[in-house]
């Protein structure tokens, strides 16, 4: 059986869009030591759904942060 992973947004409004950072974590402590930490860069951080997290990023991207995280 396949661990759920936890997808996290980093979205930041820049030069008129939004640039979005997309991070995958295994577990929802590490998840959540992310998202309430302070970036210093201004950034809204928020966990989503992968279908939400392909919407943001692409398949492309989340298919490769999957794989990084798989490497681990």
């Amino acid at each position: 059986m396949e661990n759920k992973k936890i997808y996290g947004i980093s979205s930041k409004y820049e030069f008129r869009k939004w640039n979005h950072s997309l991070v995958v974590f295994d577990n929802m402590d590490d998840a959540e030591k992310w998202l309430y930490t302070e970036g210093g860069n201004f950034a809204e951080r928020e966990l989503v759904s992968k279908s939400e997290a392909i919407r943001l990023t692409s398949k492309t991207e989340v298919h490769y942060a999957e794989t990084l995280i798989n490497e681990r």
